[in-house]
């Protein structure tokens, strides 16, 4: 039988320190923890990533507010539907 695992990917997880906040840090951070769950996929793991809805979400939500503000924003869902979507490239 597989080994399960649920990995939650953001908040801490792709703020390695003060120094690397930016987005593209960030994506250099999910870039790395990618690289390690197609290592745990190819050894036979069930691997499951969620959301870690950490400040990320918040922040698609604000520039979403800022974006439109006489059209609605987009909802906490979609927020971290658009988070997860852009680490899905990089497995």
């Amino acid at each position: 039988m597989a080994k399960k695992a649920v990995i939650a990917i953001g908040g801490n997880s792709l703020i390695t320190d003060k120094e690397h906040k930016t987005i593209p840090d960030q994506y250099a951070a999910t870039a790395e923890t990618c690289k390690h769950i197609a290592d745990m996929i190819e050894s036979g793991w069930d691997v499951v990533i969620t959301s870690g809805n950490g400040p990320q979400v918040g922040f698609i939500l604000r520039r979403s507010n800022k974006s439109s503000p006489t059209s609605k924003t987009c909802s906490r869902a979609t927020a971290i539907s658009r988070l997860l979507s852009s680490c899905s490239p990089l497995l």
